[in-house]
This record gives C-alpha cells, sequence and structure tokens, in this order.
C-alpha cells in the first residue's frame, strides 16, 4: 500500500495517509518531504483549501471503533 501512496504522491497527488491500525497511527506523505507519522493527538496535515480543519490520529480511531 506504501509503494502506492509513493506512486501516486510522483505522479501529482498532494497528500497521502497511511493509517495504521495495529500501533494507530498514520503515516503522512507529501511531495518532496520525507514521511512522518503522527500518534495520539498530534494535528496530521491536510490539504490547504481544508486549513481550518483540524484532525488527529485519535480522532480517526475513535471514528473506525467496532463493538
Amino acid at each position: 500500500m506504501i509503494d502506492k501512496i509513493i506512486f501516486c504522491i510522483n505522479y501529482g497527488t498532494k497528500l497521502g495517509w497511511f493509517i495504521d491500525s495495529n500501533d494507530k497511527s498514520v503515516m503522512v506523505f507529501q511531495p518532496k518531504k520525507l514521511p512522518e507519522v503522527k500518534y495520539n493527538n498530534d494535528k496530521l496535515t491536510v490539504l490547504n483549501v481544508l486549513v481550518d480543519w483540524q484532525i488527529t490520529p485519535a480522532d480517526i480511531f475513535s471514528w473506525l471503533k467496532v463493538k
């Protein structure tokens, strides 16, 4: 999956997230930058059109909980 995200970034995609449920992290991919790994309440990078939107890995994993 990471290969596919990198392929997309190399061909014009502005932002990619790899959500890892095993360690509850989100890896953030952007052009010409090294990937960043975010945990818990770290703010995730979003597209410029969503600059006012703040989201964290904790938000994502709270939405994904299945009972």
